[in-house]
C-alpha cells in the first residue's frame, strides 16, 4: 500500500499559494524539529517533494543546485539604495566575486557527471535552477524528441530524478535507513 497523501490547503484561488505543513530543524535546539507552514507552490521542487515524487535526498540536492544556480546567475546583483546621497567616483562592485566563481565551478562539475548528460543538465537547469514546472519543461523539450502529454511529463520527471541521483553520487551522499533512502 502506498504512502498516505499529505494534506494541503489552498488559501485563495487567485493567488498562487498552497500551504502545507512541514517539519524543519529547530535552529535553537539541535536535533529538534519544528512544525511549520510553507508555500509548496513557491518552487516546483517543493511541490514534487510534497506529493512524494522525489525523495528527501533528491530534494536536498535540488535545493543545493538551486542555490548555486541562483548565485552563479545573479552574482553580486544588488538593488540601488535611493536613500544614500549620490556622489561622483563611487566604487564599483566586483562583477565576479569568489562566491560566484565557486558556484560556477560547482555547476560545471555537476554538468560533467556521466549520469547527468546534456538532457539531464537541461532539465535540472529548467526545473531546479529556473523554477519551471514539469509540464512547461516538457513543452520546451518537445523539439528534442520528448513525448507529448502525460507521457512527456513522466519522461521529464524521470530525467530529473536521474539527474538528481547523479548529483547525489557526485556529492557522496550515503543511503541509510530501512527504505535505503539517502
Amino acid at each position: 500500500m502506498g504512502r498516505p497523501r499529505k494534506q494541503s490547503i489552498t488559501l485563495a484561488s487567485t493567488a498562487n499559494i498552497e500551504i502545507a505543513e512541514g517539519l524543519v530543524d529547530d535552529p535553537y535546539e539541535p536535533g529538534a524539529k519544528l512544525r511549520v507552514l510553507k508555500n509548496i507552490r513557491e518552487h516546483p521542487i517543493a511541490r514534487l517533494a510534497h506529493i512524494g515524487k522525489i525523495s528527501e535526498s533528491q530534494r536536498i540536492c535540488a535545493e543545493m543546485f538551486r542555490a548555486k544556480y541562483e548565485r552563479a546567475v545573479l552574482g553580486g546583483a544588488r538593488a540601488i539604495d535611493y536613500t544614500k546621497e549620490r556622489v561622483d567616483g563611487g566604487v564599483m562592485s566586483e562583477p565576479l566575486s569568489e562566491a560566484v566563481q565557486e558556484a560556477v565551478e560547482w555547476l560545471n562539475q555537476c554538468a560533467s557527471q556521466s549520469g547527468c548528460g546534456k538532457l539531464g543538465w537541461s532539465v535540472l537547469t529548467h526545473v531546479c535552477g529556473e523554477g519551471r514546472g514539469i509540464q512547461e519543461t516538457a513543452q520546451l523539450l518537445r523539439s528534442t524528441g520528448a513525448p507529448a502529454g502525460r507521457a512527456g511529463d513522466g519522461y521529464v520527471l524521470g530525467v530529473l530524478i536521474m539527474g538528481l541521483e547523479a548529483l547525489i553520487q557526485h556529492l557522496g551522499m550515503e543511503a541509510v535507513g530501512r527504505a535505503k533512502r539517502r
